[in-house]
């Protein structure tokens, strides 16, 4: 019997001055993204409109934030400092 393995990427998050690139290849049309507070309180939520995803963080504090990506059944987390 032969197995089709998948292998999916980590996120590559780039920070640039208050803007944040995401840059994901999106495995399904409803696949979002959240960035978080340590604490775990989402502060931004949005979907993928393209390979490379800009958020504007101008007006948070610099500090320690997660990103979570749910794209399907795949969960992905990575962390920023701003």
């Amino acid at each position: 019997m032969i197995e089709n393995e998948t292998t999916i990427l980590e996120p590559i998050v780039e920070i640039n001055a208050k803007e944040v690139v995401i840059q994901h290849q999106a495995s399904h049309e409803n696949a979002i993204y959240d960035i978080c507070s340590l604490e775990g309180r989402i502060l931004i939520t949005g979907k993928f409109k393209s390979q490379n995803t800009k958020v504007n963080l101008e007006g948070y504090p610099n500090g320690l934030y997660n990103i979570y990506i749910l794209d399907g059944a795949e969960v992905f987390k990575t962390s920023f400092h701003l």
